[in-house]
């Protein structure tokens, strides 16, 4: 079955830019397969990083990515995909003929928690980390 389920799928035939929106923790990965298939010149990958602390800082980051004047096709991957989904819902987005989502969920949840949390810088919240392990040893509880 191996052999004869890969001949049954059509390759996406696109000419217009493709814009990769990777998950959260997609930002050290690499799409080589994507960039084979469409060109390097014509994809780009969208990864976050820790200037995005909640879902409006990431849909900003995604905004300031896509071509202004020219046709594209937006890919999401988990987070990537469910930034799409809010983008979409909240106005229309020019120049965007298709969407792929892969993973991704229809509501993004915002969580106060982590939303302070991500607002510190991490090497802070190492240290915190590690004076509590400092203040409350594990052998406390054997």
């Amino acid at each position: 079955m191996g052999k004869e389920a890969g001949k049954e799928h059509v390759l996406l035939k696109c000419d217009s830019r493709v814009i990769i929106a990777t998950g959260f923790g997609g930002s050290g990965r690499e799409y080589p397969d994507y960039l084979k298939r469409f060109g390097e010149d014509n994809v780009e990958v969208i990864r976050w990083d820790e200037t995005c602390t909640d879902s409006d800082s990431h849909l900003v980051k995604l905004k300031a990515n896509l071509p202004k004047k020219e046709p594209f096709v937006l890919c999401g991957h988990s987070l990537g995909g469910s930034l799409i989904i809010e983008l979409m819902n909240r106005e229309k987005v020019p120049g965007l003929q298709e969407v792929v989502l892969i993973g991704s969920s229809k509501r993004i949840k915002e969580d106060a928690g982590l939303k302070f949390m991500m607002s510190f810088p991490w090497f802070f919240l190492w240290i915190f980390a590690f004076l509590l392990v400092l203040a409350f040893p594990i052998t406390m509880f054997i």
